[in-house]
């Protein structure tokens, strides 16, 4: 394992295809694992931590943190402040968000890998989201079973495509529309640099 440690001011760390460790400390920092299971803290700061491949331990701390797991099913934690857990596409596994904040916290999606008729660069519409286990008619694009605290996107409601999970949020909060933001960006990364939803 690797440890990789970035100072008290604005770092960019890259991770190896191994599992590394890696601590941001202070100042905001952007911090990518690569491949490998990674375990990778922001530390204070308003930070950036993509995980990539792997199976990745995603912590923010104190800031207003974006994290992004990737591929890989991941665990990602904001800790203190204003965070947003970005989803690139649908299908990239199911992460788990410990600490979901309802007002302070948002689940970021990418309308391109998501599709559904999702508007970009807003909030998604009331009518397209349900509280339950399924879609239960043609417009519900995202479905919350607060019992489990499973988060699933449905490209069509009841249409023919499956619903898919992306998260679970193990502190099961009260999760409504308003917390669920359509990036104007297609993804995580683009342009060979980083570009957060």
């Amino acid at each position: 394992m690797a440890t990789i440690v970035g100072s008290n001011g604005s770092d960019i760390l890259i991770g190896t295809e191994f599992n590394d460790l890696m601590l941001g400390l202070a100042g905001a920092d952007i911090l990518i694992g690569d491949a490998g299971n990674d375990t990778i803290r922001g530390g204070a700061g308003a930070d950036i931590l993509y995980g990539d491949f792997g199976k990745d331990l995603l912590i923010g701390g104190i800031g207003n943190d974006i994290l992004a797991g990737g591929y890989g099913r991941d665990t990602l934690t904001g800790g203190p402040g204003a965070d947003r857990f970005e989803f690139s596409a649908p299908n990239e596994g199911i992460d788990v968000i410990t600490d979901f904040v309802v007002a302070d916290d948002t689940i970021v999606v990418s309308p391109r890998y998501f599709g559904g008729g999702l508007q970009p660069g807003a909030v998604i519409r009331p009518h397209q989201f349900r509280r339950g286990t399924a879609a239960g008619d043609a417009s519900d694009r995202f479905i919350y079973d607060r019992n489990s605290g499973a988060l699933y996107f449905d490209r069509d409601g009841i249409g023919p495509s499956k619903q898919v999970q992306i998260a679970t949020l193990t502190n099961k909060p009260l999760l409504s529309h308003a917390d669920i933001f359509v990036s104007n960006q297609f993804g995580f990364i683009a342009n060979e640099g980083i570009v957060p939803m």
